[in-house]
């Protein structure tokens, strides 16, 4: 049975007139690689399992069943990690085109609740149901897309009802698995004064530091500080935040367009000096690229290294090849791009790693799925 939770106290006198404009669900399956493998292979469930790499190859986790979640493991975590955090944890290698093949189940489904869908990426979508032609409210058309999926492709999602995307997203994972959370208009500070800043996309562990430093852990704490002092110490994102804190989002929900890259990079808060420490973040990114690749399902052939020394002087170097660059032969192309023209005397103080030139194969709406809002 759905979990339903429902925000609603606040001062409806006092609603601020951004989020009286729309009405936004977010759908985001429940472990969706994981839960399709046990969908497929009934023995599975009930066992702690994940879908990702080989430990002996260095792989990564793409997603975890919450069984083996109960042990700590999470995605982006290297699989020969989750092994030692549980010895009996069942590896199942991911098979893309079938994840493919249930996003496009699923955009089919969704599209009867609305015709406004933005989908960043196979498992997850955002819904206007602004003027929604079912004249119910969107909390109720939320429940009835959980159950459309449900009876449709035996899998389970969960969902979040709010004015706007960011709040949407925030509440979808608000109660997983098999969840609905709403997000009425008035409730909207409330519910953000003692959110953990972390909740807002964009705050990762760098930027939750620097705001430790002001004293600001929660969405409640940024209401405080002067915007002067948010850009001091954030820069522009400072004033973006200042609104997402209080839970102000205008940002429409868009249909899909073609991304014509992708890309991951870091810029260290302290320069690198040691080939050693340039090598180890370069793998972290790597890591995190991959899982990218599996989760969006991107087919590249262009691969671009970057590097930022401490001068601020920039370099890329990239190489081409016929064949789709995946995570099996990514880290020989990495390694190849980092001893072509690269000075490993010189500090760092940023790297990145870009996937281009995709392949786009016509008459397939799934190719949104290497877009991104």
């Amino acid at each position: 049975m759905t979990k339903i939770v429902l925000f609603k106290e606040g001062d409806e006198a006092n609603i601020n007139p951004i989020l009286l404009k729309r009405k936004i669900i977010h759908v985001d399956m429940d472990a969706f690689f994981a839960s399709v493998e046990a969908l497929d292979n009934p023995s599975l469930k009930g066992k702690p399992f994940v879908v990702g790499g080989k430990a002996t190859e260095r792989g990564i986790i793409a997603t975890a069943n919450y069984k083996a979640r109960e042990y700590g493991i999470k995605s982006a975590m290297p699989t020969a990690r989750a092994l030692t955090l549980c010895p009996n944890l069942i590896i199942v290698k991911p098979r893309h085109d079938r994840y493919v093949d249930i996003s496009k189940k699923l955009s089919l489904i969704l599209t009867e609740f609305s015709p406004i869908l933005e989908k960043p990426s196979l498992d997850e979508a955002y819904l206007d149901v602004t003027g929604n032609y079912h004249h119910d409210n969107a909390s109720k058309v939320a429940i009835k897309i959980i159950n459309s999926i449900k009876n449709k492709l035996n899998l389970t999602c969960s969902a979040g009802t709010a004015p706007n995307k960011l709040l949407a997203k925030i509440a979808s994972d608000f109660t997983k698995p098999n969840g609905l959370t709403v997000i009425l208009p008035k409730a909207v500070r409330n519910f953000m004064q003692y959110l953990p800043l972390t909740k807002i996309p964009g705050v990762g562990k760098v930027t939750a530091k620097k705001l430790a430093f002001i004293n600001a852990h929660k969405c409640g704490d940024i209401w405080k500080l002067p915007i002067e002092d948010l850009s001091k110490t954030l820069g522009k994102y400072g004033v973006s935040l200042h609104s997402l804190a209080q839970g102000l989002d205008e940002s429409s929900v868009k249909k899909s367009r073609i991304r014509k890259s992708y890309g991951l990079e870091r810029t260290f808060r302290q320069d690198l000096i040691t080939s050693e420490d340039k090598e180890k973040s370069l793998q972290v990114i790597k890591d995190k690229l991959i899982i990218m690749i599996d989760k969006y399902n991107i087919k590249a052939h262009t691969l671009s290294l970057k590097v930022r020394y401490k001068n601020f002087q920039t370099i890329t170097r990239s190489v081409t090849q016929i064949e789709v660059i995946n995570s099996t032969n990514l880290t020989k192309l990495i390694n190849k791009l980092w001893q072509s023209r690269i000075d490993h005397n010189r500090s760092v103080r940023l790297l990145g790693l870009t996937l281009s030139n995709l392949r786009i194969i016509k008459n397939n709406d799934h190719n949104k799925n290497l877009t991104l809002f």
